[in-house]
């Protein structure tokens, strides 16, 4: 069984995106409230199972947020879903931990040989960053290379 319709969920499409979220559409925007708050009922161990977005069109991006290691034996708890029938591991097979976080700034990854010349960087803008990787690369005329990537202001 899905776990959304066991939870009493009735979306008429769900998309999954990646591997811990989806979309889920529906009907109206009463549906989409309701199934938010089932969502926001549902626990495993006394901690949330999803984090979730009200999205417009009837909509919820929905992710799972539950990422601790539960006994085979823990059951999701939810508004309307009768007491312990459903297991966590019925449904989650594995749940990994998150070992990594965007960086809003931006990461070059590349040999510490490549900034022999080219002195390697310190915090530093993303706007920097080409005319570094063409110098690093010894390409010529790395400044008119590095200013045909970058944006104009609007």
């Amino acid at each position: 069984p899905h776990l959304f319709s066991m939870l009493g969920i009735e979306a008429i499409q769900i998309s999954p995106l990646m591997s811990r979220d989806a979309m889920l559409y529906f009907a109206d925007d009463a549906a989409r409230d309701e199934a938010s708050r089932i969502l926001n009922s549902a626990c495993v161990l006394g901690k949330p199972l999803f984090l979730f977005t009200k999205e417009s069109d009837s909509r919820l991006f929905c992710k799972v947020s539950y990422s601790y290691d539960a006994p085979d034996d823990a059951v999701v708890d939810a508004d309307g879903v009768a007491p312990k029938s459903m297991r966590f591991s019925d449904f989650f097979l594995l749940i990994t931990f998150k070992t990594g976080h965007h960086c809003p700034e931006g990461i070059v990854i590349a040999p510490h040989t490549a900034f022999a010349q080219a002195s390697p960087p310190g915090a530093m803008m993303l706007e920097a960053v080409p005319e570094l990787i063409f110098r690093a690369m010894r390409l010529d005329d790395h400044e008119q290379m590095a200013q045909s990537l970058m944006f104009s202001p609007a």
